[in-house]
């Protein structure tokens, strides 16, 4: 019997020690009870790790190195808040107009949608909330919390 490889990310996976063999396979995440989206919302990346990222981030770039790393983005702050919040919430992107808003769980389902960049969550749960705003400058993600 082969040896397992241990990793960072291997510690807990949904209560369940997971290989990177196994969390370099799509199914890991696809099946319950996790039921990540990969139709809409997930990718598995093909490249370095090969973990799965936001389809929007494998959009013209190799890996999620590279747009982290992307210095047309470095330079553009976006603001979220307040943060914590209880519902209300304000979303601007320096020098750029907002096209859509989506507000993602942590384990990547769309939970909440629109184009204004004003609006309120009050209806989900409390929890850690990623930011995806899109706009004219391109693709910014921020955390919220909602409480």
């Amino acid at each position: 019997m082969g040896t397992t490889q241990k990793t960072e990310f291997t510690d807990r996976f949904d209560g369940v020690n997971r290989t990177m063999a196994q969390l370099q396979l799509q199914t890991t995440y696809a099946l319950p009870p996790l039921l990540w989206d990969f139709t809409n919302v997930w990718v598995m990346a093909t490249e370095g790790d090969r973990l799965p990222i936001f389809r929007w981030l494998s959009q013209g770039s190799s890996s999620i190195q590279d747009w982290l790393q992307n210095p047309t983005l470095s330079n553009v702050e976006i603001l979220v808040y307040p943060n914590p919040t209880r519902g209300d919430v304000t979303v601007k992107v320096e020098d750029a107009n907002i096209k859509q808003i989506r507000i993602y769980s942590m384990n990547g389902q769309l939970v909440f949608s629109t184009t204004r960049p004003e609006f309120n969550i009050e209806n989900l749960q409390p929890a850690l909330y990623l930011v995806h705003a899109i706009t004219d400058k391109g693709n910014f993600v921020s955390r919220i919390m909602k409480w």
